[in-house]
């Protein structure tokens, strides 16, 4: 965590601190990042770091979650300019949120998929729950907005719906934040908004309230 001399930091230099402490994690995995290069951008004496912050560690982990709290924030912003009309069009949303937070907020964008997609990143177990915690916000939108409003079958488990919302979404986002689209995908289908719809037709169709559910009754 940062000390209170980090917090009594005016706004533009905490501000110079984050943008080269982002820079430096993103450009580098954690063991190789340096935090003379850190200090040397952000145009301040390294050793003033450690007023700051416990080490090297501390100094990532609150990049990170910082990163993480306003790729959340641009989340939110996000959906509330489209204003989806169903819990759907929120997925939609969702997924094409990432496409611009790439473009608009790299690092941040890179810093996310490098806790969600590194099985080896370093300090996970600090980090993970802050993405566990955006992410259960979201679920306790979406589900209970789709089921109240007829369009997920509520007879469907919770866990079951989660497990299907968040593995594609979670494909989706690999292909995007790590432009790896597998090769069995065609050049001509790689068009984001296209497959974000794709998606969201999956899970209209197998979502939706079947015969006999209580929703029906």
């Amino acid at each position: 965590m940062p000390k209170q001399t980090f917090l009594n930091l005016d706004e533009a230099k905490r501000g110079r601190l984050m943008q080269a402490a982002r820079a430096e994690f993103c450009a580098h995995d954690y063991a190789d990042a340096k935090l003379d290069r850190i200090a040397a951008a952000a145009g301040v004496p390294k050793g003033s770091l450690y007023q700051y912050f416990d080490g090297k560690e501390d100094f990532y982990v609150h990049t990170v979650r910082t990163a993480l709290d306003e790729a959340w924030d641009f989340f939110l912003a996000w959906i509330g300019r489209k204003r989806p009309r169903d819990c759907f069009a929120l997925i939609e949303a969702s997924l094409l949120h990432m496409v611009a937070l790439k473009e608009q907020m790299p690092h941040h964008a890179a810093l996310y998929a490098r806790v969600v997609f590194s099985q080896d990143a370093h300090a996970m177990k600090r980090l993970y729950p802050k993405y566990l915690e955006h992410s259960d916000e979201f679920y306790s939108r979406v589900i209970p907005w789709g089921i109240e409003s007829g369009d997920i079958d509520p007879d469907l488990p919770e866990a079951s719906i989660r497990f299907q919302i968040n593995a594609l979404g979670r494909q989706f986002q690999y292909f995007v934040l790590c432009d790896a689209f597998p090769g069995w995908i065609p050049e001509k289908n790689r068009d984001v908004k296209r497959l974000a719809r794709r998606i969201v037709d999956i899970h209209r169709r197998s979502l939706a309230p079947q015969s006999g559910s209580k929703k029906e009754a």
